[in-house]
């Protein structure tokens, strides 16, 4: 009797919420736009953080596509990652699966423009720090110099002195 209770609100609270925890199928043709080759795609709910599994069959070759079918879905929007075999990886956010008929993903490279602008500015700043180290150097060096040409002077005084006693 308390399991038909429980059963009958889980019902009443799953009608009143909406059909959206239905599975759905979903079937789409993904194209690779990119000049690398599509080796997995991931999907995400668009409130989740984590990637899910690969959901290709196969590879994607560049300008290819592919048919894609994924069963039974929990809502319709995700977040899909796309994974390339040069070690790149795109992502599109928000995708309305269920309506969709075409997927088209560009490898548009932003990831490598930004690791390289990463790098670039670490060179920069080890650039700064060498160049730093280098105006601390210089630095210590005029001061050394000033400092013998003090104790140059110093022995040169000292001479003169000498001198002027011994005459």
């Amino acid at each position: 009797m308390k399991k038909t209770r429980l059963f009958a609100a889980a019902s009443v609270i799953a009608l009143a919420f909406g059909t959206s925890a239905i599975a759905q199928d979903v079937a789409f043709s993904l194209t690779n736009d990119g000049e690398a080759t599509l080796t997995e795609m991931h999907l995400s709910g668009s409130s989740d953080p984590s990637w899910g599994p690969n959901v290709l069959d196969e590879e994607v070759g560049p300008g290819d596509s592919l048919d894609v079918s994924i069963d039974e879905l929990e809502e319709c929007e995700y977040d899909v990652k796309a994974v390339y075999d040069d070690g790149d990886t795109e992502e599109v956010f928000n995708v309305d699966l269920c309506a969709a008929d075409e997927l088209t993903i560009e490898d548009d490279d932003e990831d490598e423009e930004e690791d390289e602008d990463e790098d670039e500015d670490e060179d920069e700043d080890e650039d700064e720090y060498e160049d730093e180290d280098e105006d601390e150097d210089e630095d210590e060096d005029e001061d050394e110099d000033e400092d013998e040409d003090e104790d140059e002077d110093e022995d040169e005084d000292e001479e003169d002195e000498e001198e002027e006693d011994e005459e």
